[in-house]
């Protein structure tokens, strides 16, 4: 009897540690970690989030330098408009004083005698008008290549700001650019509406008067031509500071993508 119940109690003890060792089992399948396979997917979803997250910001930063550019051309477009208006308006003005003055000189040529003499001071008379807006026109001309090369200097410190380099001397340089520019183009502007007058004295003097008038044109064009000058250096400038940015670096052979491998399981 006692052996039935002994052996019945072994009986009853392996089954309860095989029960427990099959719960042990299925306890540790359902805690254990997230497949290889998985993580490894998961890194590279977020490889790709990122890569794709940098392209959208490069792209941003792309749009809005091409914006700035743009609209530092339209800028420079309008300004260069609002002079051309302004030189035609003052040159039209200045057709009736022309008109006034070459009658007045007439007027006070009466007093020479030689028909010779009178002919060549009105030709001079008008060579000193058409000499000042030649060279008006060329100032002005001359600014407007000088606005061309300043857009292309922004654009190429653009490009530099893109890759990180600080740009901060070429802007200034830039803006001090421009603003000489358009000082020159406020003194071509009141150059072009002016007209010289020859004072005649006498007869024997008419070399002298006309000697007067053309070193005061002179003069005037002198300080004209100081400002694009002056403009022309600053321009210079801004491309200097540009050349002395750090130089991109050559861009590395690409090397083959490698894979994630996965981890053994």
């Amino acid at each position: 009897m006692n052996k039935k119940i002994t052996f019945a109690f072994i009986l009853a003890v392996f089954f309860a540690v095989g029960s427990l060792a099959m719960a042990e089992d299925e306890s540790s399948a359902t805690v254990s970690p997230t497949p290889v396979k998985t993580r490894v997917q998961e890194r590279k979803t977020e490889v790709k989030e990122t890569r794709d997250a940098i392209k959208t910001e490069i792209k941003t930063t792309r749009d809005a330098v091409k914006a700035e550019v743009k609209d530092t051309r339209e800028q420079m477009k309008v300004q260069r408009e609002e002079f051309n208006v302004q030189i035609k308006e003052k040159r039209q003005a200045l057709q009736d004083q022309i008109k006034e003055k070459r009658e007045a000189l007439k007027e006070r040529l009466q007093i020479v005698k030689d028909e010779r003499k009178k002919a060549v001071v009105e030709k001079l008379d008008q060579r000193l008008d058409a000499l000042n807006e030649k060279m008006t026109n060329h100032f002005s001309e001359t600014l407007k290549k000088m606005d061309d090369l300043l857009v292309r200097i922004g654009e190429r410190a653009n490009q530099a700001e893109e890759r990180g380099v600080d740009v901060s001397a070429v802007r200034s340089a830039i803006t001090s650019a421009s603003a000489s520019i358009e000082a020159s183009r406020a003194a071509i502007a009141v150059q072009a509406g002016k007209t010289y007058t020859i004072t005649i004295t006498s007869e024997t003097g008419l070399r002298q008067d006309v000697g007067v008038v053309r070193q005061q044109l002179n003069q005037a064009l002198r300080a004209v031509h100081a400002t694009v000058i002056s403009a022309r250096e600053s321009v210079r400038k801004a491309a200097t500071t540009l050349a002395q940015l750090p130089k991109p670096t050559p861009s590395p052979s690409p090397s083959p993508e490698v894979e994630i491998e996965e981890e053994p399981e």
